[in-house]
């Protein structure tokens, strides 16, 4: 598996040439799997993915077979790609790429694109009931748009990968619409009232079928304890009163309602039922590894790869509500892709100390954000760490008391799993 692995991670960015020609081109010479599979297709920039373990656990609770293709991974490149809490084995994937070796050099297939092909005829020779499949970047040009998805949704939409999909937010929102098609139902999550307005004309100049999540289902908290959160579900015309959710942060209770709407609209779109107990047993049990994750205990040690200024906000705000009062120290690991403008501000909420985490050059270093954080943390220490992330969390544990937030990408995850703790992700 290493060598193929390697081969894989050699691969081209998809943003080297954007387009569908190749993905089509790699699915056509697989016999076109994607044509023979009931997809789901979720889009956003914040809250997708939770958005889709979410779907996939409760389709998974009613008896189906459901695929899930999600991305970035944490530790292990197969976390992309399972079917009912089983990662696409080994075997499988040195097999595919062995096959298609020869097709991927001559069209210069991406990495995105071939683990797109990969998913897609893995889901087709399993025989799958449904696939729940979260865009990459955007929407228009992503790789996943080249099928005919039965349900679409669009999480919350806000400023992420600018470069690539525009600086303003109405722009964004456009690439991400550029998933939605004729012939699916189209659950809207909350949104900006820009992004909103956008989408919603958007399907009516299409005569596409269409719903706004939050006039459908309202998710309010009841008990925001660590372990067990729960929350009363206005579904419709009817309430259900004290469920367990097990993902926390005010935001998860956005995904929690845009994901029911989602289920019920594929119950109307596939003509199937799910009962009242697989909806609870789905949602009970959903999991969604580096969303506010607890990884640690004596200290309580979070983790999130929250990365942008919305999802980075969300967090961080949460994490207050959880704690009230004292100070939670910060571990940030950030990409110089992303936005920091506001990041000190976000941070001075917690009134800990923060550590920079420079884990190589493509990182913000101490001396990148200095100036910016001190700015409004002058009660706070701004401490540079060491590139090791692992050595830091180990020293952490043994010598602190007080509770800490990993926060900033999916690229730590190795250095957190590895040192403090196990994801709570399937085998």
């Amino acid at each position: 598996m290493n060598l193929v692995e390697k081969y894989i991670y050699n691969l081209k960015p998809s943003l080297i040439k954007p387009g569908l020609e190749r993905i089509k081109s790699l699915l056509r010479y697989l016999g076109n799997p994607e044509k023979k599979l009931n997809f789901i297709h979720i889009a956003g920039t914040n809250g997708k993915g939770s958005t889709c373990a979410l779907i996939y656990s409760i389709l998974k609770s009613a008896g189906y077979k459901v695929g899930l293709y999600t991305s970035p991974h944490l530790v292990k490149y197969n976390e992309r790609i399972r079917i009912n809490d089983v990662y696409i084995p080994d075997d499988f994937i040195i097999e595919f790429i062995n096959s298609t070796r020869k097709e991927i050099d001559k069209m210069e297939a991406s990495f995105f694109e071939v683990t797109t092909a990969l998913a897609f005829y893995y889901f087709k020779e399993m025989d799958v009931d449904f696939a729940v499949v979260e865009t990459g970047m955007g929407g228009r040009w992503d790789a996943t748009n080249v099928i005919s998805p039965g349900v679409v949704v669009i999480t919350r939409i806000s400023k992420d990968h600018e470069k690539q999909l525009g600086k303003k937010v109405r722009d964004i929102a456009r690439e991400k619409a550029g998933i939605i098609k004729k012939g699916a139902e189209c659950v809207i999550g909350k949104q900006h009232h820009v992004v909103k307005k956008f989408l919603t004309e958007f399907c009516t100049e299409e005569g596409i079928s269409f719903c706004y999540a939050p006039m459908y289902c309202k998710v309010s908290r009841i008990d925001f304890s660590i372990d067990n959160q729960k929350v009363d579900i206005h579904f419709y015309n009817s309430t259900i009163k004290g469920v367990k959710y097990p993902l926390h942060g005010r935001h998860q209770l956005e995904n929690l309602a845009t994901g029911l709407v989602a289920v019920s609209s594929a119950e109307r779109r596939f003509g199937i039922k799910i009962d009242k107990l697989s909806f609870l047993k789905g949602i009970e049990s959903v999991r969604w590894p580096g969303r506010l994750e607890i990884v640690h205990k004596n200290p309580y040690i979070f983790y999130d790869v929250g990365h942008n200024t919305s999802g980075i906000a969300s967090t961080v705000r949460s994490m207050r509500e959880l704690f009230p009062e004292g100070k939670i120290d910060v571990v940030l690991a950030l990409k110089k892709t992303k936005r920091v403008k506001n990041i000190g501000k976000l941070l001075a909420i917690l009134r800990g100390n923060i550590y920079i985490i420079a884990k190589s050059s493509e990182f913000y270093s101490f001396r990148d954000l200095k100036e910016l954080i001190e700015k409004y943390t002058s009660e706070q220490k701004l401490l540079c760490s060491s590139g090791d992330l692992g050595a830091f969390l180990k020293d952490y544990v043994q010598n602190r008391e007080r509770i800490l937030l990993i926060l900033g990408s999916h690229y730590i995850a190795q250095d957190v799993y590895g040192n403090i703790g196990n994801p709570n992700i399937c085998p």
